[in-house]
């Protein structure tokens, strides 16, 4: 592998890596062979962008607007905060309603739960981060300052979850 790469490394420095790796390990426990995939989804979507869910059963060019926005700021500003900054985990898609993302096991509650309340809007967002509150059925949050527009109380999402050991092949757990 050294002759490939054509690096050397000293015996005094590969031990110096291995002590650092054996704390490092030692700190935050042995890697784990699994992880999860998160899948979720908005619910109903079809009928709120049909105006299904207004009382007067229209929707409104200023209504499809909001709707866009606040399903424009869960994926852009909500999500990749909750799973990537607040937890071990790396989003592979965020767009509208739709969250395609991989979890360490040991947040995966943590982002489930957060992820679908956020999607509600019943979060409030304290020094950039972002809490669940089921209180705020505002449909509004504060983040630096200017309001962040979600979905409300009556929208709901579904997620799935897959818990896969790192060798199942990706498609097998994505199917």
């Amino acid at each position: 592998f050294e002759k490939e790469l054509e690096v050397s490394v000293s015996e005094d420095k590969l031990e110096r890596l291995r002590k650092a790796l054996k704390a490092i390990t030692k700190k935050v426990g042995s890697p784990n062979p699994y992880y999860a995939v998160i899948k979720l989804d908005g619910d109903n979507m079809g009928k709120w962008l049909a105006g299904e869910f207004f009382e007067d059963k229209k929707i409104t060019p200023e209504r499809h607007l909001k709707i866009s926005q606040a399903l424009k700021n869960y994926a852009l500003e909500l999500v990749p905060e909750i799973v990537e900054k607040q937890a071990l985990g790396k989003l592979v898609y965020s767009g509208g309603d739709d969250v395609l993302a991989f979890v360490n096991l040991r947040d995966l509650l943590k982002v489930m739960y957060a992820l679908r309340a956020a999607f509600s809007g019943h979060i409030k967002i304290n020094d950039k981060k972002i809490e669940v509150d089921w209180e705020n059925a505002s449909g509004k949050a504060k983040k630096n300052g200017k309001e962040v527009l979600t979905l409300g109380s009556e929208a709901t999402a579904s997620m799935g979850v897959v818990i896969a050991h790192y060798k199942t092949p990706l498609q097998l757990v994505l199917k």
